[in-house]
């Protein structure tokens, strides 16, 4: 959409028009306002600068690029004239992922479009050490797989759960739902659920928790020393280590509670449109659509219907970070039981055909987002298995 030029007639004192003069009207863009393209860090990457103004006819463009610390980089950029449209497409080369700030100066129109342009970092890098398990059968017949801190796999089956180290079946324990957190390896079942720690490819218990009803298995929330349980139909918790023993502290959960998880020593539960912290006295709430995953200390949170992604810390009140994107096709919000390993992902079309898998996350206080190959076969906060046979699992440290 462009302006169109609207002519006025001026005319003199005795009726007859001296001189024609043309006025613009600027249009707004059709673009949302906030919204973030992105890009891939390798090679050149390329946006599009739209005009808004139509008139005068845009005859040049002048470009300039700025890199996450506002260093200028070098750009190229060509006109594109249209019947519906007057834009400029700029290249340039990332240099680190992050933000950047495009402008494009329009002459004779003298107008100045900017755009913030995400640069999504591409993983795993060539240069990456590959950690490769040899598998004793094939991992497919596993209904789920985790690897501890020190290297064990962890298979989850129908009938047990094995341990897998050095090519070989080092433990096995009862079924159940596992959940992996550095050496922790949590194990849900309905009657109990149980804490283990990796050691060297044993799993040594530590703790054990019984329900009041029955546990939901697939329900809860699994950090390294702490646990929140969903006894019957409502949470219970949080569950925490205390050096001998999984010691409830009893928290107010609400009965409706859609997710619950803890960041620090805090403990927050999603129910209704709210994610409350669960406390005694008047509640922390803020509104949201819904959980895309928690990491660290950090909740991953979806607060505008697939458009907004934000990081929130134990303060909920206040956003610590804030990104839109334009480009994707939505946030994956979190399905099931929520762990302190769940790692937020949006669901996007990049170039290149084996690229389509962001993930988000904070590098020393700095929002970068990572794409990985639409083949990932696990993303997790501290491992990410890119690669799966009969024989082996391949796995890269996030």
């Amino acid at each position: 959409m462009r302006a169109l030029p609207v002519f006025f007639l001026v005319v003199s004192s005795l009726g007859c028009p001296t001189r024609v003069e043309e006025r613009c009207f600027s249009v707004e863009p059709l673009e949302t306002a906030g919204r973030v393209p992105i890009v891939l860090q390798s090679g050149v990457a390329s946006v599009r600068l739209d005009a808004v103004l139509a008139c005068p006819f845009p005859m040049t463009v002048e470009v300039e690029v700025q890199d996450p610390s506002s260093r200028v980089l070098e750009a190229a950029a060509v006109l594109s004239q249209q019947p519906s449209r007057i834009a400029a497409d700029v290249s340039f080369t990332p240099t680190v992922p992050g933000r950047y700030l495009v402008i494009g100066r329009f002459q004779p129109s003298m107008e100045v479009v900017q755009l913030l342009v995400e640069v999504a970092k591409r993983r795993p890098a060539p240069e990456e050490p590959r950690l490769v398990d040899a598998m004793p059968f094939d991992p497919a017949g596993c209904d789920g797989l985790g690897r501890t801190a020190s290297g064990s796999v962890v298979c989850q089956q129908r009938a047990s759960t094995l341990v897998i180290r050095d090519g070989g079946i080092t433990d096995q324990v009862p079924p159940g739902s596992v959940f992996v957190s550095g050496n922790t390896v949590w194990v849900a079942r309905a009657q109990q659920v149980d804490r283990y720690l990796d050691d060297a490819g044993t799993l040594v218990p530590m703790g054990r928790v019984t329900p009041l009803q029955s546990f939901a298995p697939n329900a809860g929330f699994f950090a390294d020393d702490t646990a929140i349980l969903v006894d019957g139909d409502s949470p219970r918790g949080p569950f925490r280590f205390d050096g001998g023993a999984v010691v409830d502290e009893q928290k107010p959960f609400p009965p409706s509670a859609r997710a619950v998880f803890m960041l620090g020593s805090k403990s927050f539960a999603l129910a209704g449109d709210g994610l409350c912290e669960v406390r005694t006295g008047p509640p922390s709430c803020i509104g949201l659509f819904g959980i895309a995953g928690v990491s660290d200390d950090a909740v991953w949170v979806n607060s505008q219907l697939n458009q907004v992604l934000e990081v929130r810390r134990a303060d909920l009140v206040t956003p610590q970070l804030s990104r839109a994107f334009r480009g994707f096709d939505g946030v994956e919000l979190s399905p099931g039981p929520i762990s302190a390993t769940s790692v937020p992902r949006l669901r996007a079309s990049l170039p290149g055909p084996m690229l389509g898998l962001l993930a988000p996350r904070m590098e020393k206080n700095n929002f970068v987002v990572e794409a990985w190959p639409d083949t990932t076969r696990q993303l997790g906060r501290q491992f990410v298995l890119v690669e799966q046979t009969p024989q082996s699992l391949v796995w890269v440290v996030r």
